[in-house]
């Protein structure tokens, strides 16, 4: 399949409108009354937004490529505006669709409607209210996009533009490739870290030898005792990659007590003495309570006292001085002159002016890359994939290779960029177009900017606009994977049309197998693109091989942000966002832009401030309220008709709002860590397009929660025990329930048949599932133990399951699912079984995946057969008072290793020929041996 497809497909053009509104206003009663002019009248809204989104990416093209052209910015900003008019309309036809929709489910309006004749008049007056105004602002939308299409037509004859609403998309490749393949290629080399090394082997050695040399009293000034070592070079010279080459060699951690690594630039690009010092603080491992951080008194008594007597390294990357920045520099130093003799600070820098002033010593100063360590570093990213796909290393794209390495001018971001973008170019005609193109934009001292645009014009619209998205964080800022594609998806992002090329997803790593496309598959082809293509670099994977966090060079994020985006309060059609500073409240600028913030991450947790104000911003689509201090959240966030993603995590309210009912548009809500939280409102039933709803505890569920079938992410789900609480046959509807889910209150399941009902086998997606009933084993009847066994063997999850934690179970025999030679839990990899007192035996020598055995507190267990499993890492038992044996039953020949007593804790490292095996015996006082083959 081509890199094109893999990516995006051909682009549906309207990926800010979710695919299906329109079946959602036929299926209303106001729809069924005058549905043909109300859909029509969606249709040329959905139209305009289409054609205005087609000029915008002309427009952006042209913004990108001829910088400074007022004329063409001024354009880019009215097409801007059309478009999100447009397309909030678009959002509020949806939404009142939605609200009827709800309304007609609601029992008693339906009684209501049958002692009336007025139905129509009561559920659909706002929409028809509503529609009058949408069809004179359509007739308005059409007469703007016909005036501006008339006058760009006039002054730009050669518009990329055409009549059939396409685009001519330049430099896309059509390369075959292995997808899982390529991007585990590409992690593999991100994680090596070799292409950043390369020709700066020699510049660490010798930096790293100045670090190491003694010094003394009559070595160094004494009122100096602190060394500033400064690294200069131009913007993405690899300063920063030099010093954690630095900061990570094994000479230098056994050589400093103490390291820690600040990005000093702030958001408003001053020297924050303060905010230097917060992060030293919090990195210390010496430090005590963290106490109050906004505390200048005391953050610097815990500094004075992490750092005393001390040898300690600090790096302090991109640092700037101002007009008054020299006397905060001046006052860290003092401030930090408390450890001892050969505390050092690297500081990269960008000017010899800066370095001046805050070295100690002369600064070291990195040059360009020489040809022969460029063409390394190109040849490794454009050759990454050799006969799995992608270019081949032949003679001829050789010589244009090393032809394109001359035109980067040593920098080693653009040679990484454009050597990730040449390997999805597999043909000499491709190589030679893109060389033409560099050489005809190629300028004096702007060879990095020129690679970079050709890299970014290089990926379909939907991808750019997803790399821009990210320079919404801050620079050196960890993101993690899961919120990235949720914010994306909350942006509209990854919406996309039947008729789009979705399908070509599922069997290229963009899907599961289950012929099920979901927008979050969509986001992850999207991520894996971007990876490949070095516009993200991953930084940390999860044991399944699957990237978690990752992060954007900060060269990429100043181009994102100068060259694609206008500025960070810009109100662009795909963004319109605020990040608060550190210390700072948020800006006064946030007040006056009520009908251009979409997205609001990081706020200042003093709600009360604008609060009253924050109904005001119709268009957010994306809103973070975390540490909240108030008991109670404002009514307000419930008139925010558009928002998609809404952050309350850490909050000390007691309950939400019955008006977070209204937000029908919310696809992810976020509750993490709210400890004063107990019940989710009744009103989360219509919330029909929640996909994502994050708790870390057992807070009672709704009846009726079985209604959100586009639920994906259900951390925890409490089997309630009352007509107003959700039983565990709601999940069955929930087909595309994944990731981690924990089902608490399992002895609240009536009977078999419901614990069926619940359909776990089928939910392919789980890879997580905790089962944990919350009765008292001790005046556990009979009757209750055979039922607690019906319901686990009816709760048999999908063979997709990478774990399973089986908590509190009062039945006296495991699951045949599980417990015998024939178990379906193929993938398995980690089995956890705590406290279930009455099980007596355990076979899990078909388990063949499982790398991790944890059981404990099963008093009455005697046996447990771990034979076979070749991958087991962890063998773990605590208190299981009655275990005998781990090997076969007694009466078959075996030979066992002597562990002597166990009533200690005692931890054996077997080592085979496939993996070393940790043993943790606890507690277990009839268990003296273990078989001598237990592998």
């Amino acid at each position: 399949m081509s890199m094109r497809d893999y990516a995006a497909g051909k682009m549906g053009m309207r990926d800010f409108a979710a695919a299906g509104k329109e079946l959602m206003i036929s299926s209303t009663t106001l729809g069924r009354r005058r549905g043909r002019g109300v859909q029509e009248e969606y249709e040329k809204l959905q139209g305009i937004v289409r054609e205005t989104k087609v000029i915008l990416m002309d427009l952006e093209w042209r913004n990108l490529h001829d910088e400074g052209n007022d004329e063409v910015r001024e354009w880019l900003e009215k097409t801007t505006k059309l478009y999100c008019e447009a397309d909030d309309m678009l959002d509020e036809l949806s939404y009142e669709a939605m609200r009827i929709i709800q309304l007609e489910r609601e029992e008693e309006i339906q009684k209501y409607y049958c002692m009336t004749t007025k139905k129509v008049c009561i559920d659909s007056l706002p929409l028809l209210l509503f529609c009058p105004r949408m069809s004179r602002k359509i007739k308005d939308f059409q007469h703007v996009l016909d005036e501006l299409k008339q006058k760009l037509k006039m002054k730009f004859p050669d518009s990329r533009v055409v009549e059939n609403h396409g685009i001519h998309e330049v430099g896309l490749s059509l390369t075959t490739i292995d997808i899982d393949y390529a991007f585990e290629q590409v992690y593999k080399i991100d994680v090596d870290k070799t292409d950043q090394v390369f020709g700066r082997e020699e510049d660490k050695t010798k930096i790293v030898n100045i670090l190491l040399m003694d010094h003394h009293p009559n070595n160094i000034n004494e009122q100096q005792k602190l060394l500033v070592i400064p690294i200069i070079g131009a913007p993405d010279a690899g300063k920063k990659t030099v010093a954690k080459l630095i900061f990570d060699d094994e000479t230098i951690k056994s050589h400093f007590d103490l390291r820690f690594w600040v990005y000093a630039r702030s958001k408003g690009y001053e020297f924050e003495v303060k905010r230097v010092v917060k992060e030293i603080v919090e990195q210390s491992p010496r430090r005590r309570s963290m106490g109050d951080l906004t505390n200048w008194d005391n953050l610097q008594h815990m500094l004075e006292e992490i750092l005393s007597g001390k040898k300690f390294l600090l790096v302090l990357t991109d640092v700037s001085l101002w007009s008054r920045d020299e006397e905060r520099w001046n006052n860290l130093k003092t401030l930090l002159r408390v450890g001892s003799i050969g505390s050092t600070i690297i500081v990269t820098l960008q000017f010899r002016s800066d370095a001046s002033i805050m070295g100690t010593v002369p600064p070291y100063e990195l040059g360009e890359l020489s040809l022969e360590a460029s063409w390394e570093l190109f040849r490794r990213k454009a050759f990454a994939f050799g006969s799995r796909g992608g270019a081949l290393e032949s003679a001829d794209l050789v010589s244009i290779g090393r032809k394109l390495v001359r035109e980067c001018g040593g920098f080693p971001l653009a040679l990484t960029n454009l050597g990730a973008m040449m390997c999805f170019k597999e043909n000499t005609e491709e190589w030679k177009a893109v060389l033409n193109t560099m050489r005809a934009r190629s300028f004096y001292g702007i060879q990095k900017t020129n690679v970079l645009k050709i890299c970014y014009d290089d990926m379909e619209s939907p991808l750019k606009r997803c790399f821009a998205y990210c320079s919404v964080f801050p620079k050196n800022f960890i993101i993690e994977k899961k919120k990235l594609i949720q914010l994306w998806m909350a942006q509209g992002f990854l919406e996309q049309e039947a008729s789009s090329s979705s399908s070509l997803l599922i069997n290229n790593g963009g899907g599961d197998h289950d012929g099920v496309i979901l927008m979050e598959d969509k986001g992850n082809a999207y991520f894996k693109s971007l990876v490949m293509r070095s516009f993200l670099r991953v930084v940390k994977m999860d044991d399944k091989g699957e990237p978690l966090e990752c992060r954007m060079e900060d060269g990429l994020h100043d181009f994102a942000l100068g060259y694609v985006d206008t500025g960070p309060y810009s109100g662009t059609y795909y963004l319109s966002h605020l990040v608060r500073d550190e210390f700072n409240s948020i800006p006064g600028i946030f007040f006056s832009m009520t009908n251009q913030v979409r997205t609001l991450l990081d706020c200042p947790n003093d709600i009360s401030s604008y609060a009253k104000s924050i109904k005001f911003y119709k268009t957010l689509r994306v809103l973070e309220l975390r540490h909240i201090k108030k008991d109670e959240l404002p009514l307000s966030i419930g008139e925010l008709i558009h928002l998609r993603y809404l952050d309350l995590s850490h909050g000390r309210f007691k309950s939400l709002p019955a008006s977070i009912s209204k937000l029908y548009h919310l696809q992810t809500l976020k509750l993490l860590h709210c400890r004063f939280l107990q019940r989710l409102p009744e009103g989360m039933t219509k919330l029909i397009n929640l996909r994502h709803l994050e708790i870390e505890s057992s807070l009672i569920t709704p009846r009726g929660f079985g209604r959100l079938s586009n639920i994906q992410t259900f951390t925890i789900f409490k089997v309630g025990n009352s007509v107003t609480e959700a039983g565990i046959e709601e999940l069955q509807c929930l087909e595309q329930l994944g990731g981690r889910l924990s089902l608490i209150g399992l002895n609240n399941v009536k009977n078999g048949a419901d614990a069926e009902a619940a359909n776990l086998k089928e939910k392919r997606r789980l890879q997580e599932l905790t089962l944990e009933w919350e009765s008292d084993w001790h005046v556990c009847t009979e009757e209750d133990s055979k039922k607690q066994e019906v319901v686990l063997e009816e709760l048999r999850p999908h063979p997709n399951l990478f774990l399973l934690r089986i908590l509190r179970f009062s039945g006296t025999k495991l699951p045949t699912w599980l417990n015998n030679r024939n178990s379906h839990l193929l993938n398995l990899r980690e089995l956890c079984i705590y406290s279930c007192h009455h099980v007596k035996s355990l076979d899990m020598t078909d388990l063949r995946s499982l790398q991790k055995l944890m059981i404990s507190y099963c008093e009455n267990m005697e046996h447990a057969g771990v034979e076979g499993l070749m991958h087991l890492e962890l063998l773990e038992f605590r208190g299981c008072d009655k275990l005998k044996s781990l090997g076969v039953k007694k009466g078959t020949n075996q030979e066992e290793h002597q562990v002597g007593s166990s009533r200690d804790k005692h931890v054996h490292n077997i080592v085979n020929l496939r993996s070393p095996l940790k043993v943790r015996i606890e507690t277990c006082d009839r268990l003296t041996t273990l078989p001598e083959k237990l592998l």
